[in-house]
């Protein structure tokens, strides 16, 4: 049976920023773009991160048999963000995301303004 068109847009995420923590940091998305990188433990921001300006590729599951699972999905909860830098020998894994949440709204006012995506 055909689901009517609204059905569909009613479940797609409409919420273009996300903010993923793991043990010691936060990263800001909008529209998978990391715009913003918070220190967790000395509660910073930082101004320079190598996951700022760039997209997240995907997530990475670690078993506890060591074995890695990448994905192309956004991460979930136990899942580490991964970046891909470009050069083919270049990426960044974060440890393990314990929390997704949406910013609040004066935490968009840390992001860099060097950042395209921050205030899109």
């Amino acid at each position: 049976m055909n689901k009517p068109a609204w059905e569909h847009r009613r479940r797609m995420e409409r919420r273009r920023r996300v903010v993923y923590t793991t043990r010691n940091t936060e990263y800001h998305l909008v529209d998978r773009m990391c715009v913003a990188v918070r220190d967790v433990l000395r509660d910073r921001w930082l101004q320079t991160h190598t996951a700022i300006n760039r997209p997240v590729a995907g997530a990475i599951k670690v078993f506890d048999n060591g074995a890695v699972v990448p994905r192309e999905a956004l991460p979930k909860v136990g899942e580490g963000l991964f970046f891909s830098l470009g050069a083919a020998d270049r990426q960044l894994v974060t440890s393990p995301v314990r929390d997704i949440r949406r910013p609040a709204f004066d935490e968009l006012d840390h992001y860099p303004e060097n950042t395209p995506h921050a205030h899109a």
